[in-house]
């Protein structure tokens, strides 16, 4: 596992959480909720057939860990990423989109951390 890029230096407990608890919670489930970011990164890990994926994974200021290995979600999050720096992404909003083939995606938005 390889961290490419975080909000921060993350302590090892923080790494833990974000890349191998057993509570991590799929990112589809957090559609159309904005949350407040204590961690997050995208890191490389191997799958089970041993090929090398891209994640994203935050954790939450309710201690409630999200991740996915969607292109679309890491792509978006990416293009915050070219406004912003790491650490000033503290607020975002998951959301679901349709694709032209009628197939549902899970994407994200910056959400200013001043906003309620």
């Amino acid at each position: 596992m390889q961290v490419v890029v975080a909000n921060k230096e993350l302590s090892k407990e923080e790494l833990y959480f974000l890349t191998k608890a057993q509570d991590v919670q799929k990112m589809a489930e957090a559609a159309d909720q904005t949350f407040n970011l204590v961690a997050w990164c995208i890191y490389l890990d191997h799958n089970a057939d041993g090929e090398e994926v891209e994640l994203f994974s935050m954790r939450t200021d309710e201690n409630e860990t999200f991740a996915t290995n969607s292109p679309t979600f890491i792509r978006a999050f990416r293009e915050i990423l070219d406004i912003f720096q790491p650490d000033e992404v503290k607020k975002i909003k998951v959301m679901n989109g349709v694709s032209k083939n009628n197939r549902t995606f899970v994407t994200c938005a910056y959400v200013s951390p001043d906003a309620e």
